[in-house]
C-alpha cells in the first residue's frame, strides 16, 4: 500500500514536472517571439493579445492523434455526403438565395460549391469552433514538429489583423487556428478576405462577407463555373493497366477509347477536357474521371477523400445522381500495415523515408502503382493486405 502511494506521487511529480518543463519552454519562445516583432507591430496589441498566454494541453493533444486505421471511403462519405445534410444544404440555399445570388453574379463562381463547402467546414454554421484563437496559433507553432514557420507565420498574420481592427481579440476557431464559416487560416482571411457590405470590416461570421471571401479564394485558385468536377465511370474488366504507366492524364475521348463509360447519362460534357482516372478504394471500388476542378478543390483541402464529397455533395443539391453503395470493401487497413507497404516501397527505392507516416496519400499511392506495375497487377495504388502477402512470397522465393 505505502509503496502504491509512493508510485502514484512519484507519477503526480512527474506529471506536473513534464507540465512545468513545458509551460516554461513556451515562455521562453513567446519572449523570443515577441522579439521578433519588435517594430513590426504595435506594443499596445503585442501586450493585450499575447501577455498571460498559456499553451493549451487540448490543442496539442488533437493536434498529435492519428487516427490508428485508413478511414474507409464508405464511411467517410456517409458522415459528410447523406440525405440529412442534402436537405440541410437546399433549406438553407433556399434561406440565402439573394446573398448566393448575388455573390455568383459578381464572382462567376457557382453558388452550389459555396454551400456544399460551408456544410463540410463548419456543417453550416453550426460548428465554427470555440478554441482562442491566439493561444491556438501560439500553441502550435511552439509544438509543431514540421510546420512552426507556417504557424507562426499564421500568427503574425492575426495578430495584424488585430492592429488593423478587423478582428476582435477574443475570436475562437478551430483546434488547428482556422476560422469563421469557411474556416479560413488568417493568412489566407488577409488574402481573400472580402468586405461585401461595404462596413469597413471583413467578418467570416457573416454570410455577405464569408461567401464574398470564400467566392474570391475560389476565382483566385482557378474554380470554373461551367466545368465537371467528378464524372462516375465504368473500368472494364479488360482495362490495360499500362495505360496508365506514362501518363495518367488524358482527353474524356481518349478515356473512353480505353473502354471506359460513363455510369450515369452525362450531359455537355467537353470530351476534349482531360481529366485523370480516380479510385478511391482501388479497382474494385467506385471510380472517377477528375477534372481540374477536382484538382483545384484540392488547393482548399488536400484530401482525395474530401474534394469527392465536396463534388458528390454538389451533385445532390443539384438533384443530379449520386453516387451509390454498390461496389465497396469492407476491411480497413491499420496503420501499421500501412507503414510495412511504405517500407517496403523504400526498399524498393519508389519512396522517400522521411515519409514514412502510416497515412495513404498521392506520394504513397503513385509509388504503390510502380510497384503493382512491376509485379504485372492492377495499377490502382492501393494498399491491400494481398500486395503484403505477394511480397511476403516473393521475398521467400529469393532467399
Amino acid at each position: 500500500m505505502f509503496r502504491r502511494i509512493i508510485i502514484i506521487c512519484q507519477t503526480v511529480f512527474f506529471l506536473f514536472s513534464s507540465s512545468a518543463i513545458a509551460d516554461d519552454g513556451f515562455k521562453l519562445w513567446l519572449e523570443n517571439y515577441q522579439k521578433k516583432l519588435d517594430g513590426v507591430i504595435e506594443p499596445a496589441i503585442l501586450e493585450a493579445a499575447l501577455s498571460d498566454l498559456e499553451l493549451s494541453e487540448k490543442t496539442i493533444k488533437l493536434s498529435q492523434k492519428q487516427p490508428e486505421q485508413h478511414v474507409l471511403f464508405w464511411n467517410y462519405l456517409g458522415i459528410t455526403v447523406n440525405d440529412t445534410r442534402i436537405k440541410e444544404a437546399l433549406a438553407f440555399k433556399n434561406k440565402h438565395k439573394k446573398t448566393i445570388k448575388k455573390i455568383e453574379k459578381k464572382y462567376g463562381i457557382d453558388g452550389d460549391y459555396l454551400v456544399a463547402l460551408h456544410a463540410l467546414e463548419t456543417d453550416l454554421g453550426k460548428n465554427t469552433g470555440t478554441f482562442p484563437l491566439t493561444q491556438t496559433l501560439a500553441t502550435m507553432a511552439y509544438s509543431s514538429e514540421n510546420r512552426k514557420k507556417f504557424f507562426e507565420a499564421q500568427l503574425t498574420a492575426l495578430l495584424k489583423s488585430y492592429e488593423r481592427k478587423i478582428l476582435p481579440l477574443d475570436i475562437t476557431g478551430s483546434w488547428a487556428g482556422a476560422f469563421g464559416y469557411f474556416q479560413f487560416m488568417p493568412s489566407t482571411y488577409v488574402m481573400y478576405g472580402t468586405d461585401e457590405d461595404k462596413d469597413k470590416k471583413i467578418d467570416l461570421f457573416s454570410y455577405n462577407d464569408a461567401f464574398g471571401s470564400a467566392a474570391n479564394y475560389l476565382l483566385k485558385i482557378g474554380l470554373k463555373k461551367n466545368e465537371p468536377c467528378l464524372v462516375e465511370v465504368k473500368i472494364p474488366s479488360l482495362f490495360k493497366w499500362e495505360n496508365l504507366k506514362n501518363k495518367e492524364i488524358h482527353s474524356v475521348k481518349k478515356w473512353k477509347t480505353m473502354g471506359i463509360s460513363f455510369v450515369h447519362k452525362e450531359k455537355n460534357i467537353n470530351e476534349n477536357l482531360e481529366a485523370s482516372l480516380l479510385m478511391p478504394e482501388g479497382y474494385k471500388g467506385p471510380s472517377f474521371l477528375a477534372f481540374d476542378n477536382f484538382n483545384v478543390l484540392k488547393k482548399w483541402n488536400k484530401s482525395n477523400y474530401y474534394v469527392i464529397s465536396v463534388c458528390e455533395l454538389v451533385k445532390g443539391i443539384k438533384g443530379m445522381p449520386r453516387l451509390e453503395k454498390k461496389r465497396f470493401r469492407n476491411k480497413s487497413m491499420s496503420k501499421d500495415k500501412i507503414i510495412m507497404i511504405q517500407k517496403k516501397l523504400f526498399e524498393m527505392g519508389l519512396y522517400d523515408e522521411n515519409e514514412i507516416d502510416g497515412i495513404i496519400g498521392d506520394k504513397t499511392r503513385k509509388a504503390l502503382q510502380k510497384a503493382q506495375f512491376e509485379l504485372g497487377i492492377p495499377a490502382d495504388g492501393y494498399p491491400t493486405d494481398e500486395l503484403l502477402e505477394i511480397w511476403d512470397l516473393n521475398d521467400k522465393r529469393n532467399n
